[in-house]
């Protein structure tokens, strides 16, 4: 009976590695979910150390204009991305499945045209802006807004080759950059700047820093976009569709620029109306939360390109299935790490310097949103990857106004606080709103617990 038990059960371990290794849907998100949840757990920490280090040489004050500068930087690399990142995450999968080699090409060569020349622009604009201001920014703030109006071309650019690697399900390719080389090389940079230099290191040598680290992993991910790309690629004449891709991209534009400054308007705000040890504690804080939807981060990336499969493919009971379970383990596992949080919280907190510990009550509530947004699923992604992106942006832009204007109220009065609870509600907001917009259009449900039964 018990070489019996263990055939069998040898037998189920060998269907098992079978299915996993099979083209169905099932098979291929447990892989992508597999990989992208070993590169972000490495990633994780390698991002935690390389921000553990720079707060330890920084301090608050330092660390708040760093984090400051580079809030605003990624604000403005969306608009000067045109929408284009999320176009190539979308048209790559379809691309790839049809075999439109041509197309494919044309897409990745405009796209690259089209950043280029944007990001170059916003940086000479961002310049001449930095330099009219003059003595109105501190010396520190001006130094690093120059040296980040160089790194904005690299920060719209390695988005681009990531976005087609993942459209091409080379999900582990398309998080090692960002997540894995570009931790390491800023804090390598950073305790050699630290290490070497003559005066001490502040926000602007940190931005210097990142503008390093990016260049090397651009050179990697170009490596890796080439390697990845059929051969048929680039033996086909380019086809473009730029008016098409525009049109698209700049409805994704509104999507991805309102999210994004929906997510860094709080530490723009708290600069500017508390001041930068403040700015620093609270990105420190707002970093520390995102743990909480660390299992959907990992989920979404394997999963937005299959959500424009199945929905271009009418297979919505498949679509319905995948967010079911993804949204039930990403709240699983949020449910836990956000309890964690709150009872370790301060601990955590200090590890990035005395100071931060301040940081607490704003991570308790940032950390609830964050368990909002697990339990709600990929929402943003399953209403952008299936052509409902001037819906999403219209719930955006109501949540952002409503983030602004909480903001702008409770700041002064409540500092960190008010800014972690403007953020909070602002969220929840979007996401419930997002759930119903959802079952209206799709018909299908992206909340726990809800469409377990679909067929």
């Amino acid at each position: 009976m018990a070489e019996f038990i263990s055939i069998e059960r040898n037998g189920m371990r060998m269907e098992l590695f079978d299915r996993l290794k099979g083209g169905g849907l099932g098979a291929v998100v447990a892989r992508g979910t597999a990989g992208s949840l070993i590169i972000k757990s490495a990633g994780l920490l390698l991002v935690f150390g390389a921000h553990l280090l720079l707060t330890r040489l920084l301090g608050a004050g330092g660390y708040g204009a760093y984090s400051l500068v580079i809030s605003w930087l990624s604000v403005l690399a969306v608009f000067a991305k045109l929408g284009q990142v999320p176009v190539a995450l979308r048209f790559v999968a379809a691309y790839n499945t049809s075999g439109d080699w041509s197309a494919l090409r044309g897409l990745l060569l405009r796209s690259s045209q089209l950043l280029g020349g944007a990001s170059a622009g916003a940086g000479l604009a961002l310049a001449a802006v930095v330099l009219w201001l003059g003595g109105r920014l501190d010396s520190e703030l001006r130094r690093a807004f120059l040296i980040g109006c160089l790194a904005l071309p690299l920060m719209c650019l390695l988005p681009m080759r990531e976005a087609v690697l993942q459209g091409l399900k080379k999900i582990v390719l398309s998080q090692a950059a960002s997540r894995l080389i570009l931790p390491v090389c800023l804090a390598a940079f950073a305790a050699l700047r630290a290490l070497a230099g003559r005066r001490h290191f502040d926000g602007a040598d940190a931005v210097w820093c990142t503008l390093l680290a990016y260049a090397v992993c651009l050179v990697f991910s170009s490596i890796w976009q080439r390697k990845a790309l059929p051969g048929e690629v680039r033996q086909s004449r380019p086809a473009f569709h730029t008016r098409q891709w525009l049109t698209v991209g700049l409805g994704m534009l509104f999507v991805t620029g309102q999210f994004l400054v929906l997510n860094r308007i709080d530490i723009m705000m708290l600069g500017a109306l508390s001041g930068k040890a403040g700015a620093g504690i609270y990105a420190v804080a707002a970093r520390v939360s995102w743990l909480v939807t660390f299992f959907l981060e990992a989920v979404s990336m394997i999963a937005a390109p299959l959500i424009s499969e199945l929905y271009t493919g009418k297979r919505m009971a498949e679509l319905q299935r995948m967010t079911y379970h993804a949204v039930l383990a990403s709240t699983i596992f949020a449910a836990a790490v956000c309890l964690v949080l709150l009872a370790f919280g301060r601990f955590f907190l200090g590890l990035f310097g005395p100071e931060f510990s301040a940081g607490y009550t704003a991570l308790g509530v940032l950390s609830f949103a964050q368990l909002i947004n697990a339990v709600t699923g990929p929402s943003g992604f399953l209403l952008t990857m299936t052509g409902h992106e001037k819906s999403y942006s219209r719930i955006l832009f109501f949540a952002l106004l409503l983030n602004i204007l909480l903001n702008y109220l409770l700041i002064p009065r409540y500092g960190m606080n008010g800014a972690a609870v403007a953020t909070a509600l602002a969220n929840i907001l979007l996401n419930a709103w997002s759930v119903i917009l959802i079952r209206r259009r799709l018909g299908i449900w992206s909340l726990c617990g809800a469409g377990g039964q679909s067929k």
